[in-house]
């Protein structure tokens, strides 16, 4: 039962004996215009927005437990949230469009939000002192808080399905996620940044051992370092301004997808060296990458088949793209996959060799453009061009039986010997092989002729430009 008194909000014949609040029950959705008709009102059963034009909160001393929503948004005078001292639940609990705001201390009460909490729009509020310690909570959103400077009172709960940081302080100090140990989606949103960095988010998530979804984007390099318990990932996103390395990543060891893309000072992905397993590995725009040592350990590119409602599922793929000093990938040889459903390496000046690949059977799409590779002989096992996929225990494939072959303004490539255990090809492919200074016109025409490309008329075939046999 609230603690009360008319001062503080309750009518005079609402508080009983004992100072508190008698319990009144609003039955659905607050629909008025004047917060004063909530006054000694407990409980309200259905939503509660805050009326247009609200400058003080005292009305609710009351009020305890809201069913639904609490909506408290555009209200430029609103300062803080003095009057919700006793409220311990709501469904869920939105702040937006509160100029004013630069204390939550009157949520200190709150204990339970069902569904999530949405803060958007509070260029004034420096911390975020409340709600805290949470025995409720699914997910949490905090975008366009300017002036944010801490949020260091734990969150409580150990689990969350969503959240999402995005344009807040770049010097702001965020703790209460520490103790957090599964989060479904989380989404950091940076957004553009100077580099080096003046200040960065310190956004600590030191206790996340799994997550379905990690989107970092413009992550500073102390939010990387805090990763150190993470073990599984679904999809992982990440980009850097100011990473050099990966070593806050230590403990993943498997990851649906991996994407690391625009992070012009990341020299090397130390910190992966336990990762055995992934779907996809796509690495771009790495300006300052010079090898992937740090892949070492990866055995498996095996792909998770496409969902029986025809969604599509990742597929084992390697996409290495826009990574001019890349020279080494040799962090590959370990790989023990017989398939592949796309092997890409594109704007790869400084790379030479493939990866050696001995147990690579099978490719659907095979894309080298503007690399400095000088032969494909890492490629000698595979046997088979196409791009079906079979799930385990699914005799059926999940994609077309086609393939595509592209070999295009690689100066260095002289042959094509690493292609000749080629026998079987999908029933439908491109082939696109030109541009290519050093390599011989009659070993582009002898693949021609071996895969059967010439006079095909259910794909594309491209070859010229090449060098003179």
């Amino acid at each position: 039962m609230a603690l009360c008194t008319a001062l503080g909000g309750c009518t005079t014949d609402a508080v009983d004996h004992d100072g508190r609040c008698a319990p009144k029950v609003l039955a659905g959705t607050f629909t008025g215009l004047d917060l004063d008709l909530l006054q000694g009102y407990t409980r309200v059963g259905g939503d509660l927005q805050i009326p247009e034009g609200t400058t003080s909160l005292m009305a609710l001393g009351c009020l305890e437990h809201v069913d639904g929503g609490l909506t408290i948004a555009d209200l430029p005078a609103l300062g803080d949230l003095s009057g919700l001292e006793n409220l311990q639940h709501v469904g869920g609990l939105s702040l937006s469009g509160l100029s004013a705001l630069d204390d939550t201390s009157g949520l200190s009460g709150l204990r339970e939000i069902d569904d999530g909490m949405s803060l958007w729009d509070l260029p004034a509020l420096r911390e975020l002192a409340a709600p805290a310690n949470l025995t409720t909570l699914t997910s949490v959103e905090l975008v366009r808080l300017s002036a944010l400077e801490r949020w260091d009172a734990p969150i409580g709960v150990d689990e969350l399905d969503r959240v999402m940081i995005a344009e807040v302080e770049p010097s702001a100090s965020i703790t209460a996620l520490a103790g957090v140990t599964h989060i479904g989606q989380l989404n950091l949103d940076l957004g553009p940044q100077p580099n080096p960095l003046p200040a960065s988010p310190h956004l600590h998530l030191d206790g996340l051992r799994t997550a379905d979804s990690l989107a970092l984007h413009g992550a500073p390099a102390d939010v990387i370092a805090s990763l150190g318990a993470l073990e599984s990932v679904g999809g992982m996103t990440l980009s850097s301004p100011s990473a050099t390395d990966l070593a806050g990543l230590a403990s993943l060891r498997t990851a649906t997808s991996l994407r690391i893309t625009s992070s012009p000072a990341l020299t090397s992905l130390h910190g992966l060296e336990a990762l055995e397993e992934a779907s996809s590995i796509e690495l771009t725009s790495l300006a300052a990458l010079a090898d992937l040592d740090g892949l070492a350990g990866l055995r498996r590119v095996v792909g998770q088949p496409p969902a029986h409602d025809g969604v599509a599922g990742d597929l084992p793929s390697i996409q290495l793209e826009r990574c001019p000093a890349l020279h080494d990938v040799s962090g590959l040889d370990g790989l023990e996959s017989d398939y592949l459903f796309e092997l890409s390496l594109r704007e790869l000046p400084s790379l030479t060799t493939l990866p050696s690949w001995p147990a690579l059977r099978r490719i659907g799409y095979l894309d080298l453009d503007r690399t400095g590779v000088t032969d494909l002989d890492a490629l000698l096992g595979v046997t088979r061009m196409d791009a079906s996929y079979f799930a385990a225990g699914d005799p059926a494939p999940h994609d077309s039986d086609n393939f595509s072959i592209t070999l295009t303004d690689n100066p260095a490539l002289a042959d094509l010997e690493g292609l000749a255990g080629v026998v079987a090809v999908g029933a439908w492919g491109d082939l696109y092989i030109h541009d290519n200074a050093a390599l011989p016109s009659c070993s582009v025409d002898a693949l021609v002729e071996q895969l059967g490309a010439a006079g095909r008329t259910d794909g594309t075939y491209e070859v010229g430009d090449n060098g003179g046999c």
